[in-house]
């Protein structure tokens, strides 16, 4: 079953510090016919702290009239887990490609189940023919794509305020299911330093470190590659296919001292919205936030362009890879499988020609 949900938003006010703009917006969900949720979309402005507060409510009756039970976040049944990756600014295609593959090649080693990739309509050609395993991960359905028109630029709004709008359709279209859904970047990479963790998929890390919680705050911190250059980007190291080993085995210095924001890893079901690194549980949930080594994100800062220089490197950066072993469970996938079929370049005309909501 198929519907098409189209809406136009446009919200006005001054300041705009934690709003967002819509201007047009269309998806099409696609619900398995055995789907047993259905769902009120909502949406409503908080008038205390002027913020869009986009929501739903999950339905006690089905179409038919009859119940059905609501999803159960202490059920024992294993979750699946998603990445969702939102569009980039700046990346050249020899880069992109890379970037992708090898962010796919361990996530997925460790359990993750697909890669949700939003994408401008002029990125979609790069990624699919300039990189023939990401062409094959599309094909066999470990990655998914989202065209995602990009939104109109704005005075005082910054170019990323899209991103948690992205972040919010993300969590909406994935609102039916017992998951979790992981919204980063391509430098960001989910470890633990707890030994009785590392043999575990990853959502045997997430539950091990917070339970069965709606949102988990995992905290961020950079990491440098030890052997590379400081004046230069590190990208050298995650396009070198003649290493097969995983480019963050370089990655052994860390600044603990300074955390960044963190990210959510969220079940869909609970979440009302979402901020640009944080999400907002619904009512009667709460978000649990992890502050030690049992599972963090390490971010590469220096992966396109440097921003952590020899002389912050040498004052805040200290060795540890006590994360290292989980390296062991990610292998380099060689091209063993027939080619995919390619988009033909009609199809990408097609793509390129789409018109953009008014």
């Amino acid at each position: 079953h198929a519907f098409v949900v189209k809406c136009q938003v446009q919200s006005y006010w001054d300041p705009p510090h934690q709003s967002a703009m819509v201007y047009g917006f269309e998806h099409v969900f696609n619900v398995p016919s055995d789907c047993k949720h259905e769902y009120d979309l909502l949406l409503d402005l908080d008038p205390t702290i002027m913020q869009l507060k986009p929501g739903k409510v999950l339905s006690q009756m089905d179409g038919r009239g009859i119940e059905v039970p609501p999803v159960d976040p202490n059920a024992d049944s294993p979750r699946e887990t998603v990445v969702v990756l939102k569009p980039l600014y700046n990346f050249a295609p020899t880069v992109f490609g890379p970037l992708v593959d090898r962010h796919v090649e361990y996530y997925q080693a460790l359990g993750v189940t697909r890669h949700i990739i939003y994408l401008r309509k002029d990125q979609m050609p790069h990624l699919m023919l300039g990189h023939p395993r990401v062409a094959r991960y599309v094909h066999t359905g470990k990655i998914m794509l989202v065209l995602w028109e990009e939104l109109p630029e704005h005075a005082v709004w910054p170019r990323k305020y899209d991103q948690r709008v992205i972040y919010s359709h993300a969590a909406l279209a994935l609102s039916s299911l017992d998951m979790y859904v992981i919204n980063i970047d391509l430098d960001e990479y989910l470890v633990t330093g707890k030994p009785t963790l590392q043999h575990k998929s990853i959502q045997g890390i997430i539950e091990g470190c917070a339970g069965k919680a709606a949102d988990v705050r995992v905290a961020r911190y950079n990491s440098v590659c030890k052997a590379c250059e400081r004046e230069r980007p590190e990208a050298l190291v995650w396009t070198n296919y003649l290493d097969t080993s995983h480019p963050l085995s370089w990655y052994s210095l860390v600044n603990f001292g300074q955390t960044q924001a963190g990210r959510s890893v969220v079940n869909p079901a609970f979440v009302s919205s979402y901020n640009l690194h944080y999400a907002e549980v619904a009512a009667g949930h709460n978000a649990t936030s992890i502050r030690n080594n049992c599972m963090y994100f390490l971010h590469i800062p220096n992966m396109v362009r440097v921003t952590e220089g020899r002389k912050a490197v040498e004052a805040h950066y200290r060795e540890d890879q006590s994360w290292a072993p989980l390296l062991q469970r990610v292998h380099f996938q060689e091209l063993t499988a027939p080619q995919p079929v390619l988009p033909t370049e009609e199809t990408l005309q097609r793509l390129r020609e789409r018109p953009t909501l008014a």
